[in-house]
């Protein structure tokens, strides 16, 4: 058992004792979730974080073939403070380059779309991939697919959401057309913008549209369904909670037991002031579009984006030191795309050809120092260029010379990239 799993039992046991003879039935239910079980010496957690926060990752896949077989569409960190009943959904933009180490699948570390490590080795690389890049503690995760997601939306009676515009209107009940003549099912399409009711297909549909603005706006409004999905569920009495985990989860994989899902979900249900703020990363300023390995986000920088989603996480007093690893993954992003700024701590080979991907979390602690002085340049990043640009192979890479890209590159330091603004507002309180 993980320290952050001894620690949420510790609570949850708590929990237990003010539950009620409800959660007797709750936890003799005969599980039929399955999933891959994480063990933490493999997927570089970071053990220098408060445990007190439980760190799990949300996947959304497809679900129509091979679940462990797919690019997660939905990449999401649900962070949970049982002391204050807070809790940070963040997005993980799928297109977002990333590092993901070499494993069975692929033969060395690659600079790609995190959204591939689901692909590559299933939630474990996946949550490699986010421990990583981001320096976070996850041990745990959970899968689901798409029609768990409509399950879910029904059992709660459906979701109030407000369709801000025409567009998301369109592309809305596009999707819903398109799956009612995939899956033979007659959902009705939505007549207006504002206010509207959804029930599972309509949810769906709302939350996957990605081209009435950009994957930014589609991800806002997956967290918008996920939070009020969960406001709802943490409503249920235990018998009816047992009955929705019992609806949905055939269509569920996760690390966890079913004792340990249903447990945390009641022991959230106990806090007072129970409050869901949404975030994703790359955060608002610090990306850039880019031509590399496909359309694709850099991260501008890494650490900066890793400094910003543990204040949001942990607390926006407290400052973050990157560890050595997300140094040299970043500087490894600034080579291959030339977006951001080397953080002068890793050598020029150590990020493009090294296999740190793998280091154990001992290398953590011997970098606390090594970006003490990164807080003097981020503002930089908020004051650049929004126009199309070909970025120079300097550590501070941001040439003004317009260039229209028409392919991939096919060598590293060889990217386009441009900013522009996402949909989202960054921080937001889900209510319904």
């Amino acid at each position: 058992m993980t320290v952050g799993k001894k620690i949420l039992a510790v609570v949850l046991s708590a929990v237990l004792l003010v539950i009620g003879s409800g959660a007797v039935y709750l936890f003799n239910i005969k599980s039929n979730i399955s999933g891959t079980s994480i063990d933490e010496k493999d997927v570089s957690v970071n053990k220098y974080l408060n445990h007190n926060i439980v760190n799990l990752a949300l996947f959304g896949v497809d679900g129509r073939a091979d679940v462990e077989g797919s690019r997660s569409d939905t990449i999401m960190i649900a962070s949970i403070n049982f002391k204050s009943g807070k809790v940070i959904l963040t997005s993980i933009q799928r297109d977002t380059l990333a590092r993901i180490s070499k494993n069975s699948t692929i033969k060395t570390d690659s600079y790609t779309k995190i959204n591939a490590a689901y692909s590559y080795g299933g939630p474990e690389l996946s949550i490699k991939t986010l421990n990583e890049n981001y320096d976070l503690n996850i041990t745990d995760y959970v899968t689901i697919s798409f029609q768990c997601m409509i399950d879910a939306v029904n059992a709660v009676g459906g979701i109030n959401v407000n369709i801000k515009d025409d567009s998301i209107l369109k592309y809305t009940n596009k999707y819903i057309n398109d799956y009612n003549r995939l899956n033979n099912t007659s959902a009705k399409t939505l007549t207006h913008t504002g206010k509207n009711h959804l029930n599972g297909i309509q949810a769906l549909a709302y939350s996957r549209n990605r081209y009435s603005d950009s994957d930014f706006g589609r991800t806002e409004r997956q967290r918008e369904v996920f939070g009020l999905v969960f406001k709802k569920m943490t409503k249920l009495s235990s018998l009816q909670l047992a009955g929705l985990i019992t609806k949905i989860s055939p269509n569920i994989k996760t690390s966890m037991s079913t004792t340990e899902l249903t447990t945390m979900l009641q022991g959230y249900m106990q806090m007072k002031n129970k409050k869901i703020v949404n975030e994703h990363v790359p955060f608002d300023n610090y990306y850039a579009y880019v031509t590399y390995e496909g359309d694709s986000i850099a991260p501008k920088s890494l650490t900066d984006n890793v400094i910003q989603l543990h204040q949001a996480i942990y607390g926006k007093k407290k400052s973050y030191t990157p560890s050595q690893m997300v140094n040299e993954i970043n500087d490894g992003l600034v080579r291959k795309t030339g977006v951001g700024t080397l953080t002068g701590t890793t050598s020029g080979s150590s990020s493009i050809s090294s296999s740190s991907g793998s280091s154990s979390t001992s290398s953590r602690s011997t970098s606390r120092s090594t970006t003490s002085t990164r807080s003097t340049t981020r503002s930089t990043y908020s004051t650049r260029s929004t126009t199309t640009t070909t970025p120079s192979t300097s550590s501070h890479a941001n040439s003004t010379t317009p260039t229209t890209p028409s392919t991939p590159p096919s060598s590293e330091n060889n990217s386009t990239f441009t900013q522009k603004p996402p949909t989202s507002t960054g921080t937001e309180t889900v209510t319904e």
